[in-house]
């Protein structure tokens, strides 16, 4: 009698505690305080020696002054070590719980295959025995499955040693710092951070958005991770970076100005300066909390959200804000919506949602993965300088900050660009214009958008904003749209009070598309029976324009539902067909209620 020696069966996968969120967000708080305690350090290295103050008490305090600056700096390099340490750990334990998932499905199948061969050898117990192949084919199977069963086995030990050699790896880093004295000796040889900013190449060393991100991408993720916590307000505003990294620092940054001048305006002690900080703050981060709010409306996802600058000081505390709806750095499509005169950081959360339904309508339109970046990184006429809107200084001064941040945009991609669209809404239509003009972005961007425009800067056509293809989306009713300069006399509605050519005209050389106001009849406001409600009417959902859009956006430029030109014959003044039509509405491109 033959006898098939079949291995054991296994012995369940042991269970991997532990929760890489939860040490992530350990991680996270720990960098947030590595950044306060060196604020401290910077300010109190500044403050040293008082103007003025000379004598014994001087030399004492600024002696003392001296010992704090240095606790804190090996207070905040030790607390980022800790971070760095957490971030390894999660990283680990996240690829050992994977692997124990791994093994669980081994598990399952090697049980169904030993199974299986039980089965088959009981079949044939009967009153017909086994031929001698099928005996040699069940001592293959059974040879076959003791050696699975010591793979599973080995590997079984194997994670388990990782998890005791991940334990031991952060335990060791956590004690080498256990005290002061541990922490000035493993910190003597100060922050390096400095260093690392010196590297040709470093943000605020004269190189391009290119050479940025090469200096980037040859540091280490420990040096990645140091010049993030020591520099966060130069990293976090750097063109060229990913925005992975762009958003760990802005953030930061943030978290700390809402801890900070929160309680200072609890106390009462917070200073007019301080609380437009924090007014720009928690603008931004309800901004944020609006993009994370988007819903794909495809795979029923929640779109990630990332804080690509946060400068909340900037142009007299108006503030620069962009925030991002899903990755531009791994997005099919990429756009950045450049928002116009009265903008200010404070309309973050508004110009968020317009960049969620941007996404959507392109994915609805059948586009692939989708990034929109509102922008609000220039110094838009509003407030006290609103009424510079009547020239285009600060459009000049924009186009130059838009023309890097799409720079960056395509440094920190390489050598994967996306397919790129720049939508320029009112001012900020002027802003994109003169950014292809004077800085070239028309040459490295698909498609230029212009969205109620008062006109082109100094371009005469279309060609003169580079290769990219020139869209028009004015309005008929919009009245900042019918600013700008029309044809034969130079003159539009008007009388030229606009920013240059009339960009939907049918010699200015762009392509109209169909962006009316469905409503626009309700909102005639004056004379000239125009309305601003058409002027800011531009990405509701199931609209015309953002119908048009999500295409453009997504490179579906041959489904784009065009519009006539307006045109300006010398006997009668400016001429728009889309003045009368009827609006179209497109219900079926509007994503769930709720969903951005």
């Amino acid at each position: 009698m033959t006898v098939i020696d079949l291995p054991p069966t296994l012995d369940l996968v042991p269970v991997v505690t532990g929760d890489p969120e939860g040490v992530d967000d350990i991680a996270r708080s720990l960098r947030d305080a590595s950044a306060v305690f060196d604020d401290l350090d910077s300010t109190a290295s500044a403050n040293v020696a008082p103007s003025g103050w000379e004598g014994e008490a001087a030399e004492c305090y600024g002696a003392r002054v001296r010992e704090v600056a240095a606790d804190a700096g090996t207070t905040s390099l030790t607390l980022r070590a800790a971070a760095l340490a957490f971030d390894t750990y999660a990283d680990e334990l996240t690829s050992i719980r994977t692997e124990r998932e791994r093994l669980v499905d081994d598990r399952y199948a090697y049980r169904a295959a030993l199974v299986d061969l039980r089965q088959d050898i009981e079949a044939t117990g009967g009153h017909t025995p086994a031929t001698q192949e099928q005996i040699a084919e069940f001592q293959s199977r059974a040879s076959d499955l003791r050696t699975w069963y010591a793979t599973h086995v080995d590997d079984v030990e194997a994670m388990l040693a990782r998890v005791t050699a991940n334990d031991e790896a952060l335990r060791s880093v956590l004690t080498s710092y256990a005290t002061m004295a541990d922490a000035r000796v493993n910190t003597a040889g100060g922050d390096p951070a400095d260093a690392l900013m010196q590297r040709p190449g470093a943000p605020g060393t004269g190189g391009t958005a290119e050479d940025t991100a090469a200096w980037w991408n040859g540091l280490t993720e420990a040096e990645q991770a140091a010049v993030i916590a020591a520099y966060p307000d130069v990293i976090g505003a750097a063109d060229g970076l990913p925005t992975v990294a762009r958003d760990e620092a802005n953030r930061l940054m943030l978290d700390n100005d809402l801890t900070a001048l929160g309680q200072a305006e609890a106390n009462g002690t917070i200073t007019y300066e301080q609380q437009r900080i924090l007014d720009n703050a928690r603008a931004a981060q309800r901004g944020l909390d609006e993009a994370a709010s988007t819903v794909d409306p495809i795979t029923g996802e929640t779109l990630p959200a990332f804080l690509h600058l946060y400068q909340p000081d900037a142009f007299d505390y108006d503030g620069r804000v962009a925030i991002a709806v899903g990755n531009p750095d791994t997005a099919d499509n990429v756009t950045t919506l450049v928002p116009g005169m009265t903008t200010t950081a404070q309309d973050a959360a508004g110009y968020a949602e317009d960049a969620g339904n941007m996404v959507q309508s392109a994915r609805l339109s059948g586009a692939g993965s989708t990034a929109a970046i509102a922008w609000i990184g220039y110094d838009a006429p509003s407030d006290w300088d609103t009424g510079s809107v009547l020239f285009e200084g600060k459009a000049t001064e924009g186009g130059e900050l838009l023309a890097n941040h799409v720079a960056g945009l395509q440094a920190a991609r390489g050598d994967n660009p996306p397919h790129m669209t720049v939508v320029g809404h009112s001012y900020g239509s002027t802003t994109m214009a003169h950014a292809a003009t004077d800085h070239g972005m028309g040459s490295i961007v698909d498609d230029l958008v212009f969205l109620g425009s008062p006109g082109a800067g100094s371009a005469e056509h279309a060609s003169d904003l580079g290769p990219a293809q020139v869209w028009a989306g004015n309005a008929s009713r919009d009245p900042v749209a019918r600013l700008a300069d029309d044809g034969w006399v130079n003159g539009g509605t008007f009388f030229g009070a606009g920013m240059g050519r009339d960009v939907a005209e049918d010699t200015f050389g762009a392509i109209r598309f169909q962006a009316e106001d469905v409503d626009r009849n309700a909102w005639q406001d004056d004379g000239f029976i125009t309305s601003m409600h058409s002027h800011s009417s531009y990405w509701e959902p199931g609209s015309e324009s953002l119908y048009n859009l999500g295409l453009i956006v997504g490179g579906n430029d041959a489904a784009v539902v065009q519009a006539g030109h307006t045109y300006d014959p010398w006997y009668a003044g400016v001429q728009d067909h889309e003045y009368d039509r009827t609006p179209n509405t497109y219900p079926d491109r509007v994503a769930a209620e709720g969903d951005g």
